[in-house]
């Protein structure tokens, strides 16, 4: 009986030091397979890091204009966006912006990422450019005083006397627009709603429209007579001073 104990507590312990061996082994082998790893990753970004980088940085020209006529720029616009039609600048001003087809881009940039700045968007494209009709044209007011923040500077009439033009370029070229209103308006609290004032086929739409932003001009502008077949833009961006939320500034120009 003595014997069997001697024997099962010899077997016990050699089968503890088996244990403790194999631990030990498991032990060494892990810590070598983790050196080896850490020594092939320090190669691979050493190698990554010695490597020139394949990233090629192109720096564009977007001055001048290419040899159709068209400007770098709005090229450079429409191959960003296929739903670029236009391209709006005021020469000398910090207005020079896309125009969009879409409110799509309310609050998108041209590659259609949410940006609050947004990017200029013409309401009715049917209305663009077209004879007898309005084209309004939507922008936020930007902080910065760039694109359509830099509009309310048309409340001052040496800036408005050295700035009459608004320039639109698309791929048919370049127009000239002459400015006959600028006036700020409460959109909820006044009546006239000038983005239902497209259709100037329609006389009673026409004359509404040209009695209102005629009465409501707050500039010295040249005195205009509607003539038949003319087109309008119609500018329009928040404008705080009248309202934080329903203020606008509206500022409406016809095809020279």
């Amino acid at each position: 009986m003595r014997e069997l104990k001697v024997f099962i507590k010899t077997l016990i312990l050699s089968f503890l030091l088996f244990l403790a061996l194999f631990g030990i082994v498991l032990v060494i082998q892990g810590a070598n397979e983790l050196r080896v790893k850490k020594e092939e990753e320090h190669s691979i970004v050493s190698n990554v890091e010695s490597e020139p980088s394949k990233t090629v940085h192109v720096e564009y020209d977007l001055t001048g204009h290419n040899d159709n006529g068209t400007s770098k720029l709005l090229e450079h616009y429409m191959e960003s966006c296929e739903d670029v039609v236009a391209r709006l600048y005021i020469e000398d001003t910090k207005m020079e912006t896309p125009l969009v087809n879409s409110d799509y881009y309310f609050r998108r940039n041209l590659a259609g990422e949410y940006a609050t700045e947004g990017t200029p968007y013409i309401q009715t494209m049917d209305c663009f450019m077209k004879n007898n009709h309005n084209a309004v044209i939507y922008g936020h007011r930007l902080d910065n005083g760039e694109d359509f923040g830099m509009l309310e500077q048309y409340l001052d009439q040496s800036f408005l006397d050295a700035h009459q033009n608004i320039m639109i370029e698309t791929s048919a070229g370049t127009t000239s627009w002459s400015i006959i209103s600028v006036f700020p308006i409460d959109v909820a609290k006044e009546s006239f709603d000038y983005s239902k004032c497209e259709d100037f086929n329609d006389v009673s739409v026409r004359n509404y429209f040209m009695s209102e932003i005629k009465k409501r001009n707050v500039m010295l502008t040249d005195d205009y007579t509607y003539q038949e077949n003319a087109q309008f833009i119609t500018l329009s961006t928040c404008y705080y001073p009248t309202d934080p939320v329903n203020g606008r500034l509206v500022i409406v120009a016809v095809r020279k």
